[in-house]
């Protein structure tokens, strides 16, 4: 009996051994169980973020797009309203250029008139001296014919008297 009391004595000691090896083992795998659910508890409430973070971002993602959308479509509003832009500069520059080649034709056509005014100005002058002068030698000319019809009369007289004169001798 002792010996069957002290192999159960020996055999309740080793199951105490192994329950406390049990208790142990199930004390760290509920320390583990723990740790794990807090883990998991963890790693949802992560995930519940993230999944917010991520409906957030899509969130500013859609309202990315729909202000890039509108960049993109201002853009080419921009771009048409800068090539119509560009188009009128040039139609203007065209019609300067056409405004500068037509203010230098009138300035040419200014200073040709100017010297062609000038110049018939001074042929002008010259006729008018050149009447002037004619008119005076017309006077002359006329006192000198009045003069010659004098003299002439007289000739005519005087030989009228010498041929009276020699028709009485």
């Amino acid at each position: 009996m002792e010996a069957t009391q002290q192999e159960l004595s020996a055999s309740l000691a080793e199951q105490q051994s192994n329950y406390a090896d049990l208790r142990s083992k199930l004390s760290g795998f509920e320390v583990q169980i723990d740790q794990f659910k807090a883990r998991k508890e963890r790693a949802e409430n992560e995930l519940a973020e993230v999944g917010q973070q991520s409906q957030v971002e899509q969130e500013n993602l859609s309202s990315a797009r729909t202000i890039l959308q509108k960049s993109i479509e201002k853009m080419e509003a921009d771009t048409e309203t800068r090539s119509e832009l560009i188009n009128q500069r040039d139609d203007l520059r065209e019609k300067l250029e056409r405004a500068r080649q037509q203010a230098q034709e009138h300035r040419d056509r200014k200073q040709e008139l100017a010297l062609r005014e000038s110049s018939l100005s001074t042929q002008l002058t010259s006729i008018r001296d050149a009447i002037v002068r004619l008119e005076s030698q017309l006077e002359r000319l006329h006192e000198r014919r009045s003069e010659l019809r004098v003299l002439l009369k007289l000739k005519k007289i005087l030989l009228t008297v010498t041929k009276r004169n020699l028709k009485l001798n």
